[in-house]
């Protein structure tokens, strides 16, 4: 009777395919030979890594706030 059934949030699967594929390009660093290679695969990582970790909180913002999560 008390159970709640549990929704699913798409924030949160597209959250981790993000935070895990920042973190393979990230991996790139360590085989590019240039810098600009070395720079360019740093920041597009960090800039999916940390758009994934914000989908991620956001989607478990919205399932706080939804009536039935």
């Amino acid at each position: 009777m008390g159970k709640k059934k549990e929704t699913f949030e798409p924030l949160h699967a597209i959250g981790l395919f993000w935070i895990f594929f920042g973190i393979i390009i990230s991996v790139g660093i360590f085989v590019s030979k240039t810098g600009l290679g070395k720079a360019t695969n740093g920041i597009c990582g960090a800039i999916l890594f940390f758009s994934g970790v914000g989908a991620f909180l956001k989607g478990t913002y919205n399932k706080r706030k939804s009536p039935k999560g």
